[in-house]
């Protein structure tokens, strides 16, 4: 049996919580049939409640589980310890996923078959679609939690903070909610149209929560290697980014699909820039690796942030190259235009980049990741705002994107910036040469093994 489902489940499972939860989940089942006026509504009440009643054991209490499995270690000094015993990255990952949850798992298991039993007869309930949204739901919240749990790990300043990491577990469950919810209750109800084919949208609904799940799995397996000394290369990452390029490409009308894939591939570089630890001295080692022509140290060394950035330049380049007339409604962006507004793009994230990177080097802000964001808000929000109200509208493409203006005047524009804050970030990446300190972000993972 794997060890570390077995230490979970005897520290989460113990006889009075066996005894409890069905106690409750039966008294709660049967009070809702008895305030039934028929029969038929009785059990209608039941399957509902039984549904309710496996969302707050899985999505709601599950979830925070989840998102303190690694934290609970961290703060109880118990982590470094499980990171040197033999157990491998896989066998730690389903452990914490499913042995952290197990009461809530245990809670399931009475609610699902009370609620398919329930269910059956009643019109009103799809019971198979319901009984796989339900699963693919809780997965997705528990895989999410653990990731949300692993990245705050490897933050140096969240160990220990107890009420740091609740509070982020209550702001990851939020986020869940957010994001699982309209996929039960938006728009994919009836029907969904995705590369121009019209699918059946509850089945649609199914697969891709399915899928989004599987992805959430194969993150926390990849950050359990990361965590266990493992080596990643970056191949996985890049197929996550072209599995969320190819998905929401589908939804947008053929003209727009490349520059969308773009736009999410330039996306998800943010989301890894932030995300993970930036350190100069991995910039080095890879600088060193493809000065020499070693591709398997290029592949160990590239960060997700720059293998996505480098995949985001190809989309790009291949958007300058197919021409493309983009109309919605009475508008329309001809070719020349989109164009200019992917190498607009592209240079105001190159900009953001650096931002994100300079504070995180200046070595004077203990969150330079909540800096950068507030440096990126003034740029893009308030200064804006104070030189609109002013009448200075020629200062305007100098912060933000301007497709509005001559495609020529445009790219200028958007030059200064990523040049400014480029040689800033060399002077600064010059001043720490040969520094020994730690990548900023989070813990250095020397990736001992492979």
């Amino acid at each position: 049996m794997n060890p570390e489902l077995r230490r979970n489940l005897w520290l989460e499972i113990g006889t009075q919580r066996l005894v409890a939860m069905p106690v409750v989940l039966v008294l709660v089942f049967a009070l809702a049939y008895l305030l039934a006026d028929t029969v038929a509504d009785g059990w209608h009440a039941v399957a509902v409640s039984a549904a309710v009643a496996y969302g707050f054991a899985t999505l709601l209490w599950g979830t925070h589980m989840a998102g303190d499995a690694v934290l609970g270690e961290v703060a109880t000094r118990t982590w470094d310890w499980q990171r040197m015993s033999s157990i491998g990255p896989w066998t730690m990952t389903w452990g914490k996923l499913f042995g952290s949850t197990a009461y809530a798992w245990y809670g399931a298991t009475i609610c699902l078959p009370i609620f398919v039993f329930a269910s059956l007869d009643d019109p009103k309930i799809d019971t198979s679609w319901w009984l796989g949204m339900l699963l693919a739901a809780a997965v997705l919240a528990h895989a999410v939690g653990l990731i949300w749990s692993l990245l705050l790990t490897r933050n140096q300043g969240a160990r220990g903070q107890l009420g740091q990491r609740r509070s982020s577990a209550y702001l990851l469950l939020l986020l869940i909610l957010l994001v699982v919810l309209p996929w039960i209750s938006g728009p994919f109800q009836e029907l969904a149209t995705w590369y121009g084919r019209v699918e059946t949208g509850r089945g649609f609904a199914l697969v891709s929560l399915a899928l989004f799940a599987g992805w959430a799995v194969v993150g926390a397996y990849r950050l359990m290697r990361i965590e266990l000394q493992f080596r990643n290369r970056p191949w996985v990452w890049l197929g996550f980014c072209a599995f969320l390029m190819g998905y929401f490409a589908g939804f947008v009308p053929a003209g727009m699909r490349l520059f969308t894939g773009y736009s999410i591939a330039m996306l998800l570089t943010l989301v890894a820039a932030f995300t993970t630890p930036r350190d100069l001295l991995q910039l080095r080692r890879l600088g060193r690796a493809v000065e020499g022509r070693d591709l398997a140290t290029v592949l160990q060394q590239t960060p997700p942030w720059l293998s996505s950035l480098l995949l985001a330049g190809l989309v790009g380049m291949a958007v300058l190259v197919t021409p493309t007339v983009i109309c919605q409604g009475p508008f329309c962006i001809d070719g020349f235009a989109l164009e200019s507004l992917v190498v607009i793009a592209m240079l105001f994230l190159l900009r953001d980049l650096g931002i994100l990177w300079l504070v995180s080097l200046g070595g004077r802000s203990r969150r330079p990741e909540l800096a950068a964001v507030v440096y990126l808000i003034v740029l893009y929000s308030i200064l804006p705002g104070v030189l609109g109200a002013l009448g200075i509208d020629a200062g305007l493409a100098l912060l933000l994107p301007r497709p509005d203006l001559a495609p020529a005047w445009g790219i200028l524009a958007a030059v200064p910036g990523p040049l400014v804050v480029g040689v800033l970030l060399w002077r600064q990446a010059r001043r720490r040469a040969g520094d020994p300190q730690p990548a900023v972000g989070g813990r250095e993972a020397p990736g001992t093994r492979r």
